[in-house]
């Protein structure tokens, strides 16, 4: 998976949902939830999507889309 942090939100600098915020979550065993939000709390965000994605493609899903992403 390389680098890519788990349970942690990221805000997004460039790319499709820049400015937002991104979070990839563990889902059952073989899979993650990437989820985007608006905003970086619950109460502050107004709209939202995911994507559902096996743990073998997610470094390619992550390098198709060429985020710039702030894990920090």
């Amino acid at each position: 998976m390389s680098d890519i942090p788990v349970s942690k939100k990221g805000k997004i600098l460039s790319g499709k949902y820049e400015e937002w915020f991104i979070e990839v979550v563990p889902e059952g065993q073989n899979g993650y939830l990437v989820l985007y939000t608006d905003g970086e709390t619950r109460e502050s965000t107004l709209e939202g999507y995911d994507d559902w994605i096996l743990r073998e493609d997610l470094t390619k899903y992550f390098s198709e889309a060429d985020f710039k992403i702030d894990w920090s």
